[in-house]
Parts: structure tokens; C-alpha cells; sequence
């Protein structure tokens, strides 16, 4: 179950800017602020806060949110990495149902065998790591902090 959301923060914290400038004549300003706010999101996402895992409306409205925004940077993504993002915020669209589904009550969805392997599977989905890489190359080459 921890794996399962590691990985879903770890697409979110991925949406964070990186430091370099482009060499391609293309603004992405727009895009690096989507980014900015999913990132934003994530931070919210209650994983500084060991208490907040357990409390279910906390858990949906953060995972509202940060879906929310996540579909806003899928929406908003240049065509150079839009495959990439849309596997990545289908991974957490589908997580998310999971969540909903479950009332978001991770101390129950922990202890469901088969919940926890629903989970692992949509977080170990084929494809979705390398997207994550080449997204942080992107974001890394294109948007500046």
C-alpha cells in the first residue's frame, strides 16, 4: 500500500520544475506554472503529516485536487511529452478510483489483500516509469525554478 502512493507522489513531485534553460525556440511558460501548481498539490498531499493519513476527508480532498490539476497538466501538455503525462495521470486517475471506491480509508484499504494488489498494479503499470524519467528530462530542460 505505501509502494502504491509513493509512486503516485512521486509522479506528482515529478511535475516540480528543474532548473535549466531551453534551447528550443517553444514557450512553456504556460506549462512550467501547471507544473508549479501540481507540484504545489502534491505538497498538500499529507505525506509530511503522518496524522492526515488517516483522516478520510483530508485524503479526498487532497486526491480531488491534486487529480484535478494533474488532468489540467495532461490538458496543457506540449506534444513533445503529451503521451508521457497522460500515462502518468492515468495512473493517478486510476489510483484515485481505487481511493474513492474505498472511501479513501487507507488503514482499511491496507489491510485488503486484494486492494493492495489493485494498487500495486496500477502503480507498477508498464511504460509509466520511463514517462516519469523523460518528464523529468523535460521538465529539467525546459522550465526554469
Amino acid at each position: 500500500m505505501n509502494r502504491a502512493l509513493g509512486v503516485a507522489v512521486v509522479a506528482l513531485a515529478l511535475a516540480g520544475c528543474g532548473s535549466s534553460s531551453s534551447s528550443e525556440p517553444v514557450d512553456y511558460t504556460a506549462f512550467c506554472a501547471k507544473a508549479v501548481e501540481l507540484e504545489a498539490a502534491s505538497e498538500d498531499t499529507h505525506f509530511d503529516d503522518p496524522a492526515a493519513m488517516t483522516d478520510t476527508k483530508v485524503m479526498a480532498e487532497t486526491w480531488t485536487t491534486a487529480v484535478s490539476r494533474a488532468v489540467e497538466l495532461r490538458d496543457a501538455s506540449p506534444d513533445a511529452i503529451k503521451e508521457d503525462v497522460t500515462l502518468m495521470v492515468s495512473t493517478l486517475i486510476d489510483m484515485d478510483k481505487v481511493f474513492k471506491a474505498n472511501d479513501y480509508n487507507l488503514i482499511e484499504m491496507a489491510k485488503n489483500e486484494k486492494i493492495r494488489t489493485e494498487l500495486d498494479a496500477i502503480s507498477t503499470r508498464k511504460g509509466v516509469s520511463e514517462a516519469s524519467e523523460r518528464f523529468d528530462s523535460f521538465m529539467k530542460k525546459n522550465c526554469a525554478e
